[in-house]
C-alpha cells in the first residue's frame, strides 16, 4: 500500500483494464482524467515506488492506487491512443493487427524489422520511435533451424550489448544491426521488446 488512510469510495476511478504496463506484476494504470491523478496524500511512510517499481510521486501529488502516472513512456503512449476498456497492455493487442501494443509502440509507421544482405555482412533495419529507448528493452535473436536462438544484440536502459561481430548503428529514426559473422548456411533474425529500465540518453556501445 503505497498511501495510508486514504482512498478513492465510490465513482469509476477510470483505469485500464489489468495487463503489464512495467514491473514485475500486472497494474491497472489511471486514464488521462482519472480522478485518482494527484489526489493522494503522500505520508512519511508512503513508498518510494509505486507497484511496479517506478517513482512514487510524479506530479503535484501522488495517485492514489498502485501505479503512478507517467508522462511519458509506453504508459502514456498507450493510454493516450488505446481506447479506455480495450487491452492496453504492452503484450496486448488493441487493434487485432498481430502485433502486440508494446511492438506498435516502439516501432514507426512502416518500421519493420528487414533483413538484407549487405557488403558487411547481415544487416537488420527497422524504424524506431524516437524516444522509445527512455523504457524498452531491445533485443536481437539469430537463430539457424528456427528453434534454438542465441542472443546477439541487447539495448537497455540506453546501454547497448553486442556479441562479437555485431555492430549497431542507432540513428534518430531508425536503427541498423550488422552481423559481421553470419553463420554460412543462412539463419533468421527475430526482433524482440519488453518494457526494460527508465533511462534517458542514447544507446552507447560496450
Amino acid at each position: 500500500q503505497r498511501l495510508i488512510g486514504h482512498n478513492m469510495v465510490g465513482g469509476d476511478p477510470v483505469l485500464a483494464p489489468l495487463g503489464f504496463f512495467g514491473g514485475p506484476t500486472r497494474t491497472m494504470p489511471p486514464y488521462p482524467g482519472s480522478p485518482v491523478i494527484d489526489t493522494g496524500i503522500a505520508t512519511e511512510d508512503a513508498s518510494a515506488t509505486d507497484q511496479r517499481g517506478y517513482p512514487g510521486l510524479v506530479g503535484m501529488a501522488p495517485d492514489i492506487g498502485a501505479v503512478e502516472t507517467r508522462g511519458s513512456g509506453y504508459v502514456a503512449w498507450a493510454l493516450a491512443r488505446i481506447p479506455h476498456g480495450d487491452d492496453a497492455s504492452f503484450d496486448g493487442d488493441f487493434n487485432t493487427d498481430g502485433i502486440s501494443n508494446g511492438m506498435d509502440y516502439a516501432l514507426t509507421e512502416g518500421g519493420a524489422p528487414v533483413v538484407t544482405h549487405g557488403r558487411q555482412g547481415i544487416e537488420l533495419w527497422f524504424g524506431r520511435r524516437p524516444g522509445s529507448e527512455s523504457d524498452l528493452a531491445w533485443t536481437v535473436v539469430r537463430s539457424e533451424d528456427m528453434r534454438h536462438f542465441v542472443e546477439i544484440l541487447r539495448v537497455d536502459g540506453g546501454i547497448a550489448t553486442p556479441t562479437a561481430g555485431v555492430v549497431l548503428e542507432w540513428n534518430p529514426t531508425d536503427c541498423v544491426v550488422r552481423d559481421k559473422n553470419p553463420a554460412p548456411g543462412g539463419a533468421y533474425y527475430r526482433l524482440e521488446v519488453r518494457l526494460g529500465n527508465p533511462s534517458r540518453g542514447k544507446p552507447r556501445i560496450h
